[in-house]
Parts: structure tokens; sequence; C-alpha cells
């Protein structure tokens, strides 16, 4: 009766083994099959598929993360939820000038197509924005979808940048010229690029934001390279579309 138990209970710890290494195997597998699977219903997220183009790395990671914590239920928003804090590092932080330089031209291009819809807040301000990709999508043609995610691979392929360090006096000295010029054309109204939310006049907050960023493109290469990294670091650019 005695070895009758003893084989009873070898029998289920061996089943609870298995089924535990079988769960295990599907869950935390990292196929190339099991991620081709699960990126289907995904293939219309534009700054997605940048991603997949340009830091396979980066995209398996993502998507990992959304298997496994999974934010209000859904895949797009999970993934979502974690490209935002990983592609504001690309282009705040990794990526080199030039990379920094296409991405700035097409979010111009992002936020002058969601001011001609009336609704450039949530380009001009994504931390605030509450719109899914397919509602972001509806704001912009799919020409500056398309050099958005040009710009966006471009900057995944370029990261890793040795950039200048430069003082806060001589930033300070550099911006100069470009507050000059944006007081011309704004007056007083150049601080709505700060209020965020607060800004009563959203379609002129819009335009303000338009302006730093034009002003900025405009200076000569050594002075663009260095104030654009200090904007973008300042001003966040990536919205998820």
């Amino acid at each position: 009766m005695r070895n009758l138990i003893i084989i009873v209970a070898v029998f289920f710890v061996l089943l609870f083994g298995y089924n535990s290494f079988i769960t295990y195997s599907v869950d935390d597998s990292d196929s190339d099959t099991s991620l081709a699977q699960g990126s289907d219903s995904l293939d219309n997220i534009v700054l997605l598929q940048a991603v997949k183009e340009g830091d396979d790395e980066l995209w398996r990671k993502s998507y990992r993360s959304a298997r496994l914590n999974k934010v209000s239920g859904t895949t797009i928003e999970s993934i979502g939820s974690s490209l935002f804090w990983d592609l504001r590092n690309v282009i705040e932080r990794e990526t080199t000038y030039e990379g920094q330089y296409r991405w700035a031209k097409a979010y111009i291009a992002q936020l002058k197509d969601a001011q001609q819809h009336s609704n450039c807040f949530p380009v001009s301000f994504p931390l605030y924005n509450s719109y899914d990709p397919k509602e972001m999508q509806s704001l912009l043609s799919k020409r500056t979808q398309w050099k958005s995610k040009q710009a966006m691979i471009y900057a995944l392929q370029h990261q890793n940048a040795d950039k200048r360090s430069v003082s806060r006096s001589d930033k300070q000295e550099l911006w100069q010229p470009v507050f000059d010029k944006l007081r011309t054309r704004f007056g007083a109204d150049i601080g709505l690029i700060d209020s965020g939310a607060t800004a009563k006049n959203k379609h002129q907050q819009c335009a303000v934001v338009i302006g730093y960023f034009e002003e900025v493109l405009s200076r000569p290469v050594n002075e663009r390279e260095i104030l654009l990294d200090d904007l973008l670091n300042k001003h966040i650019s990536i919205t998820f579309f």
C-alpha cells in the first residue's frame, strides 16, 4: 500500500513538472514565428513598424514586455506605453545629431497636419495625449506618416551618439537670437511652449511650438545641433501612431 502511494505521488509530481515545462516553453518562447503571429494585428501602427525595421532588439523587447505586462488589457496599449519611453530615449539621448534633425523635420510636419485639423494639442504635448493610434493617424497625412517612419528608422539605426558637451552659459548665448526672433513672431506668447494643458489658446500654442522648432532648424549647423538636442530634451516630441 505504501509503495502504491509513493508511485502515485511520483506520477503527479512528474505530470505537474511536465505541464509547467510546456507552459513555460509556450509563454516565454522568443521564436520568430511567435513574434510574427502576434504582430499581425499591429501592422498598421507606423512607429511600431519603424521599430521592427530599425531595431530588432527593441522590437523583441517591446513585444515581450507587452505579452508579460499588459496595460488596460490590450497589446497595442501595452506596446505603446513601453515604446513611448524607449523612443523618447532614442530621440532625446541616443541618436546622432542627424537623427534628431530628421525626426524634428517629421515632427514639424506632424504638428502642421494636426494644426490643419484644428486639433494640434495631442501632437504638440504628447504627454497629455489620450488618443489611440488610429485616432492619431486621422490627424496626419500618409506622407507625414511615411516621413515620420523613415526618420525614426534612421534614428534607431544611428544610436550611441558622441555629442559635444556644452556649458549652460554657452547654450544660453546660442538661444538668445532664437528667442529674439520668436518674440518678434509671437510676442509674450512664446511662453506658451511651457504652459502645457493650462494654455487657453491651443491653436496659438501649437504655432509657438512649430516656431521653436523652425527657428532652431534655421540656425547654422554647428549651432542647430546643440540647440535641437537641448530642445528635444525639454519638449517631448514622441506620440504613438
